[in-house]
């Protein structure tokens, strides 16, 4: 392990402001949300990927300060959940909601109030169900509801000065009453749920996702962008994965740089060195414009795509790791045993990068992890490992070193 994971958080990463066109993220086994705004859940969830798409009301959150509405303000956006700010202007009362859908189909609402003022606040916040608990039919499926709120009286109160509380709201779907009613309590009765949904969704970065830098900042930076919307996207089927691949393919870099899509390595075009590097530079600067990530495609693609359990590389990622990086992968037989790399990556003289680490790249049964640190400057250790030049890791354990970028093969360990 050479990145330190801490630094690698997608939470942390990926965190931008929330918008009315942002999607939404974080979805469920069955249900999913495009961008649903305002306090709550009043709209914008969805059951499975169906045309059209059934879509959930579960629960409308209306806040008040002595009598006074209070919307909300600003809001942030991370790959596991949503936070909201309201404020009270004329007492100073502090709002925060943080929603989420989790990985076993439950909708949340964890809402946060604090009165930093000097004087006691009359709060009130009431919320209207939008689904009827029990069994219900949707998409002629059977599906059993539980609903859980604070109760009735908590929810209207005198907020002293210094006062702090957190209300949590539940709406958890399941194919039995047993399980629904699980899912429901486990989530209103944790300690803390919103730190809970941060932790499940960084482990599935984990599981599949290899760690990336490089000396290129946007780079690097869509590397991460593209394997969240491949979280967010994963398609339910084999056509659906390929649609969101071919909106993620980044069309334009791969026919300029000469990729082949499927196999993700550079076509014999004859092109110079640094051709393909610089394509992919150009695409990923141009993809932060607007000062947001914006995936490529139509609103239909951003907005329909719902997510399962599966995944695929994004074609991104297969362009630096084949295209640049040049890990040569083939199917399985008498070459299992081998790693062969040919860098389609310039020195750093004609633009190269002086530094990248691909750590935990899955190959042959194994995690591979490549280190460049470039030996021209012998002031610097991007990652602390001690070596100068190209190091290549196999589970851990440093099993090949040289000084350049120049093609090479070694045996990986059994």
């Amino acid at each position: 392990m050479i990145l330190d994971p801490r630094q690698y958080r997608m939470d942390l990463l990926l965190r931008r402001p929330y918008l009315p066109g942002t999607p939404f993220g974080a979805a469920g086994e069955t249900i999913w949300a495009t961008s649903p705004q305002g306090w709550g859940f009043r709209d914008s969830v969805y059951w499975r990927r169906a045309v059209p798409a059934a879509e959930l009301r579960p629960f409308l959150l209306d806040v008040r300060a002595d009598g006074d509405e209070i919307s909300v303000g600003d809001a942030l956006y991370r790959p596991s959940h949503v936070t909201l700010h309201g404020l009270h202007e004329a007492s100073g009362l502090q709002i925060t909601e943080d929603k989420f859908l989790t990985e076993d189909d439950a909708v949340v609402s964890v809402f946060s109030v604090r009165n930093p003022g000097e004087y006691t606040v009359e709060f009130q916040l009431d919320y209207s169900w939008g689904m009827p608990q029990g069994e219900n039919h949707i998409d002629g499926e059977s599906v059993w509801i539980r609903r859980d709120a604070p109760p009735g009286d908590d929810l209207r109160q005198r907020f002293p000065s210094g006062a702090r509380r957190t209300f949590v709201f539940v709406v958890a779907f399941a194919d039995s009453r047993e399980k629904a009613l699980q899912r429901s309590l486990s989530w209103r009765d944790h300690p803390d749920p919103v730190r809970a949904q941060s932790e499940m969704t960084q482990r599935w970065f984990d599981a599949n996702m290899p760690r990336f830098d490089c000396s290129d900042p946007w780079i690097t930076k869509l590397w991460y962008h593209r394997w969240q919307q491949l979280w967010r996207l994963r398609g339910e089927s084999n056509a659906a994965r390929q649609e969101i691949r071919d909106v993620l393919a980044a069309a334009d870099v791969l026919h300029e740089a000469g990729l082949d899509v499927g196999a993700g390595r550079q076509a014999a075009r004859g092109g110079a060195p640094g051709d393909l590097l610089a394509a992919v530079t150009r695409f990923a600067e141009a993809q932060f414009e607007s000062g947001l990530y914006e995936l490529p495609g139509t609103e239909a693609d951003r907005t329909t795509a719902r997510p399962v359990p599966s995944v695929d590389e994004p074609a991104f990622a297969t362009v630096v790791l084949e295209g640049l990086l040049g890990i040569q992968r083939h199917a399985a037989g008498p070459n299992d045993d081998l790693l062969v790399v040919r860098p389609g990556l310039p020195p750093v003289q004609s633009g190269g990068w002086s530094h990248f680490c691909a750590e935990n790249i899955p190959h042959q049964g194994r995690m591979v992890t490549m280190v460049w640190d470039d030996p021209s400057d012998p002031s610097t250790d991007a990652y602390q490992d001690g070596d100068k030049g190209l190091s290549v890791y196999s589970d851990g354990r440093r099993i090949y070193h040289q000084e350049d970028l120049a093609p090479f093969t070694v045996e990986l360990p059994l």
